[in-house]
Formats: structure tokens, sequence, C-alpha cells
């Protein structure tokens, strides 16, 4: 099993690296390996694979696919959530400000229902890490991205459960940051939120 892991996985690898054909071969190189990292019994191993092989520059410069691509953003995103759950990974996420990119397509697609979920998630695997000085680079990406408004408005609102909740713990993260403007950018969307909700009811 092992062997034929190392052979998918050093296909797909190379595949999403030099392939310059059709979006859909970059799109299943990227599901498989989201697979690999995800509840593969050998998630862990991809994950670090793909790291030592150089290829998480490569997965980050497809968050510039068109919007009307939504298969390959999907995949490339959940693929960079995965690999967010290794902490060797962090840094060079950070460099090639991941969280950053994936905060501004969240709030350009911020009112797609069914896209929601997905950029939550992520930037809750990122924003829960607990590397300090990592930390706050992943804090000021997500500040800096525009979504913090978007994430305020689904953590005031009620009966969205899990997304409320995660959405809640990243604002709460960014609070507890120790950065001031961190936690004013965060009272004034909530004010600018509150007041729009008082005046329709």
């Amino acid at each position: 099993m092992a062997s034929q892991y190392h052979f998918i996985l050093n296909e797909k690898i190379q595949l999403m690296n030099h392939n310059n054909g059709l979006p859909p071969i970059r799109s299943e190189s990227i599901c498989t390996l989201r697979h690999l990292t995800g509840k593969c019994p050998l998630a862990n191993q991809a994950r670090e694979d793909i790291r030592v092989n150089h290829a998480i520059p490569y997965v980050i410069k497809y968050l510039h696919t068109k919007e009307n691509n939504w298969s390959l953003l999907k995949a490339c995103i959940g693929l960079i959530r995965n690999l967010a759950l290794s902490s060797n990974n962090l840094t060079i996420l950070c460099e090639h400000r991941s969280v950053y990119k994936i905060g501004k397509l969240f709030f350009q697609m911020r009112t797609i229902s069914e896209r929601t979920e997905l950029f939550i998630t992520t930037l809750f695997v990122f924003s829960r890490q607990q590397n300090e000085k990592l930390q706050m680079i992943i804090y000021d990406q997500i500040n800096n991205s525009g979504c913090i408004e978007t994430l305020a408005r689904f953590a005031l609102s009620s009966n969205l459960g899990r997304i409320q909740q995660m959405s809640k713990a990243i604002l709460d993260d960014l609070r507890h940051s120790n950065k001031i403007e961190h936690e004013e950018i965060i009272n004034e969307a909530e004010k600018s939120i509150k007041i729009a909700q008082f005046l329709q009811s």
C-alpha cells in the first residue's frame, strides 16, 4: 500500500507542478492530493511529502484561479486547509500569504452560501495554530483580507450552528491577539451590523 501511495502522490505532485493543460487535469490532481492529505491513513506523511517536494507554492498559485472554476478553487482551498494541519507547513503557507488570499476570496464570494463553510473551516484551522510568531502573521492576514465584517455577520447570525461557532472563535482569537487594531476593526464591524439589523427590524 505504501509503495502505491508514493507512486500516486508523486504522480499527482508532478502533474500539478508542471501541467499547463486544461484546468480539469489540475483539478483532478489537486482533488487526489486533498484526499491523501485529509482522512487518508497516510495523511500526515502526505502533508510532509508535499512540502519536501516544494509543491506548496504551486498549490497556492491556484488561488488566482477565476471564480467560475469553482471546482479547482474548492480543491485547492481544501488541500491548503489539510496542509495547514501540519505545523511544518505553516511557515511557507504564511510566507506565500495563503491566509490573506483565502480571506479575500471569502469576502468576494460571501453571498454564495454553499461555499461559506469551506472558507470558514479553513480560516478556523489557521487561527487555531499555537506558534505565537506565526499566529500574529495569520491574524494580520485575516484582518487585512477584508473578511472581518463577513465573519462578524456570521458570528452574529442565529441558527447557523457550526458556521456561527467557528466565526465567533476566529474573531475571539483575533480579539486576544494583543493588537488593538484587530479588536477595533471587529468592534466597528459588529457595531455596523447591529445598526443595520436594528434598522431592518
